[in-house]
């Protein structure tokens, strides 16, 4: 910021405060109009904080009310990504679930324009199958929308040629996700260009996609 702003913004506002006294002289009722514009701008930082955190609550009771809707009853979460892994765990402690798996997940860059990039899951990891713990299991997914990580993450825990035999819950998924991954739960249905990462109250800057 030049010099010249930082003198100009306090001016410019000490102005229209004088504007607002001169005209409110002679009117009443702006004063009052004046004190609500004002105490409405104080309330919208505050207020936007408490949706972002109604959106997390109403979201993960969305989840639970899927899961006893199905009788699904997990003894442990299992996740794929950052956001999928910080849900999962909440919808655990809600739960009483004791047990959640985070598996680790990188995106390479594409090799060409035209190709899309390439998620990895569980890279360096060893992972003994177990069918019957698998069938008390339940994967969590943040935000289905392709399903490239849901992929690569069932690559990683499954035996080639296998299905995942316990349950699929998305927290949002999109129109896409949910035709293309008709097996798959979902909590929330996540209309054509919404981001739920957005909603993020511990974020204190854009959202960064990994």
């Amino acid at each position: 910021m030049t010099r010249v702003a930082r003198i100009a913004g306090p001016i410019g506002v000490a102005a229209n405060v004088i504007a607002v006294a001169e005209f409110g002289s002679h009117h009443e009722w702006a004063y009052a109009l004046l004190g609500f514009f004002v105490a409405a701008t104080l309330a919208i930082p505050p207020s936007s904080k408490l949706l972002a955190y109604y959106s997390i609550r109403k979201v993960l009771k969305d989840a639970e009310e899927t899961l006893r809707k199905e009788q699904i009853q997990p003894e442990r979460f299992i996740a794929f990504d950052r956001s999928s892994a910080i849900y999962a765990g909440m919808l655990a402690q809600r739960l009483g679930i004791s047990e959640v798996i985070s598996l680790p997940r990188s995106a390479r860059p594409p090799q060409t324009p035209l190709t899309p990039r390439t998620v990895v899951v569980g890279e360096r990891f060893r992972i003994e199958y177990d069918e019957e713990y698998m069938k008390r299991s339940a994967i969590i997914v943040f935000h289905l929308r392709t399903g490239a990580t849901l992929r690569a993450g069932l690559e990683a825990l499954m035996p080639a040629g296998t299905t995942f035999p316990g349950c699929i819950l998305a927290l949002y998924a999109s129109e896409g996700g949910i035709a293309h991954w008709r097996d798959v739960l979902y909590a929330q249905n996540a209309p054509q260009g919404k981001v739920p990462q957005d909603v993020f109250p511990w974020m204190s800057g854009a959202y960064i996609h990994m």
